[in-house]
């Protein structure tokens, strides 16, 4: 875990273009511990990142809310996107977040 953490570091510092990091994580789950550590250490390197949420077409529109601002909470995080690959829900406003780090 150290050695792969040393390579992505060493990765994500030397990249010049690089703008931000996406986060990806099951919306039908709270965060754990290793998404919370995941948070801190981009947010240790001054990365942008924008969390996303997958898989939100497996709940309701009350428990996606519920999830985003419980989330975005635990991890210190810019509410979270709800997602789903299956629905396309949320497809529009992650291209919107990530058009900047595309120009």
């Amino acid at each position: 875990r150290q050695s792969w953490q040393r390579l992505c570091e060493s990765y994500l510092r030397a990249r010049k273009g690089l703008q931000g990091a996406v986060m990806i994580v099951d919306i039908r789950h709270p965060p754990g511990s290793l998404d919370r550590e995941m948070k801190a250490w981009l947010d240790g390197l001054e990365l942008e990142t924008v969390v996303v949420a997958n898989k939100a077409d497996k709940l309701t529109r009350g428990e996606i809310r519920k999830h985003l601002a419980g989330s975005a909470s635990a991890m210190a995080a810019r509410e979270p996107l709800a997602f789903s690959a299956k629905s396309h829900l949320g497809r529009d406003l992650l291209w919107a977040r990530l058009a900047p780090w595309l120009e």
